[in-house]
């Protein structure tokens, strides 16, 4: 059976003598075409409760009520604090020093509203802990009732839904009356991931437009920064982080849901640098460290923009993750691959996971090393990475003999599935101890995802991959016990 990378690829004798040129075939495998445009962008909402896509109305807070009031702001500070507390570990975009006190010190501004509405249909193990009020009167929720078609007393989501339908109102009053500032960026990034979450996919591609828009237009404002103050350099900082999850958002629905897929106005590379921590979040080990993993998970997303590679190279990576059915070179998908081998060496050693970029994961070493959340959401993306390439190669597994390949070979199919089977164990184990020991960082579909995976490798005639597809698969089902329509699913 293949043997892993060991440190960078060694190649055999066959290697120069092989017509590595030769174009491949990018195939659209069912199950990748299936996963892309079915499961992401329409089944995985149901992991929250499954709201209705038409814009909520919003319905102002009885006059005169000081206790209602006091208690909905209670609940939306509380929000803010879990915010900041769990969530953000994986994606501390917002400048933590910076916005938790600006925050909690306004509540009722634009940004508090998406925060807090976006927080409350999160899955994350926090939420069940908070017991939201009811987001307006009795009288307004029986007029409320008649126009929704979801039930209405829903606690969680009625108070998500009136605090985006008040963002909504806050954000349009400004929109096209006052030049964007950085406000106007985070509220239209939290308002994108919500209408996402809750499956207003034409609200969330005009807000995800919008909001990329805007980033671009700050970009003078905030590069190159010389902050006077400590707030002026917290939100260069901030814009810098956001402009790169928004740029995510814009290709990953570009990606999906376009038929032109012009990816050039978001591949062309880009000279704003990577997110770095500040100084007063250098102060805090824990934030200092989340801030660094997710610095490398930005390197990670713009790999193909670095100033060593082409428009060329990158369009071809951003055809491959848009299911484009195309012939590419060879030597392209080498170049790709060693992209992703430069990553992982250039990767502190706390944040790896194995001793080589590529091979099956050692479970024991795992729960030895015991790496954080963030470090583990890291190498999620990494060997998704690999899956994702892999994946468009890789031949029917019922009809490839994996007993000689190596993963110094030529690319091809075969190779493609060895690399897949690698991938598909690294994930299996990493969401299973995520699940296991960061619940509110699992997402049930990346486990669905390579579980789908699994189940084609599961067809190799390789016994010790076929043995190790069919336990990953045992170990995924576990964590989807709270997601029982899912589960069910795979147990047909």
């Amino acid at each position: 059976m293949g043997q892993p990378f060991i440190d960078r690829p060694m190649r055999t004798p066959s290697y120069f003598c092989q017509p590595w040129d030769l174009p491949v075939m990018l195939k659209t495998h069912g199950m990748m075409a299936i996963h892309f445009k079915d499961f992401i962008f329409k089944q995985a909402s149901r992991c929250t409760n499954r709201l209705t896509a038409a814009p909520p109305r919003f319905i102002p807070p009885p006059p005169g009520d000081d206790l209602y009031h006091q208690t909905i702001q209670a609940a939306k500070l509380s929000l803010i604090r879990l915010y900041f507390d769990c969530g953000h570990s994986l994606h501390p975009a917002l400048v933590r020093s910076h916005y938790e006190p600006y925050l909690l010190a306004h509540p009722d501004c634009m940004v508090a509203n998406a925060l807090a509405a976006l927080k409350a249909i999160g899955t994350c193990y926090h939420n069940a802990r908070l017991d939201l009020p009811m987001p307006f009167s009795q009288t307004a929720l029986e007029a409320l009732s008649s126009c929704r078609i979801n039930d209405a007393r829903d606690l969680p989501n009625e108070f998500a839904e009136q605090h985006y339908a008040k963002a909504r109102m806050q954000l349009e009053d400004v929109l096209f009356d006052e030049d964007p500032d950085l406000d106007t960026l985070i509220t239209l990034w939290l308002l994108s991931c919500y209408s996402l979450s809750t499956s207003r996919y034409k609200q969330g591609r005009t807000y995800v437009a919008l909001s990329w828009r805007v980033a671009l237009q700050l970009q003078d404002r905030y590069l190159p920064h010389s902050p006077q103050k400590s707030g002026e350099g917290a939100e260069a900082e901030t814009w810098k982080r956001l402009y790169y999850c928004i740029r995510n958002m814009q290709y990953s629905l570009e990606d999906a849901l376009e038929s032109s897929q012009n990816f050039r106005p978001v591949v062309l590379p880009s000279p704003i640098g990577l997110p770095t921590a500040l100084p007063c979040e250098q102060n805090i080990p824990e934030l200092h460290h989340a801030v660094n993993v997710f610095s490398h998970c930005v390197r990670l997303s713009v790999l193909p923009g670095g100033p060593h590679k082409t428009d060329k190279r990158e369009t071809i990576e951003k055809y491959l993750e848009a299911l484009s059915q195309t012939r590419v070179s060879s030597t392209d998908i080498k170049a790709i691959e060693d992209q992703l081998i430069e990553f992982w060496t250039c990767l502190p050693p706390e944040f790896r996971l194995t001793d080589t970029p590529m091979g099956f994961m050692d479970s024991g070493r795992l729960e030895r090393q015991e790496p954080t959340a963030p470090v583990l959401h890291l190498n999620l993306m990494y060997y998704l990475g690999w899956l994702m390439l892999e994946a468009r190669l890789m031949d029917d597994p019922s009809l490839v003999d994996l007993s000689h390949i190596s993963l110094h070979g030529p690319i091809d199919g075969a190779r493609a599935l060895l690399v897949l089977a690698m991938s598909s164990d690294a994930l299996s184990k990493i969401i299973h101890e995520l699940h296991r020991k960061a619940r509110c960082h699992f997402t049930a579909h990346w486990a669905a995802l390579v579980i789908i995976m699994l189940k084609a490798v599961a067809h190799c005639s390789h016994k010790g991959i076929r043995t190790m597809a069919e336990q990953n698969t045992a170990l995924l089902l576990q964590t989807l016990v709270d997601y029982p329509s899912i589960r069910k699913a795979f147990l047909v």
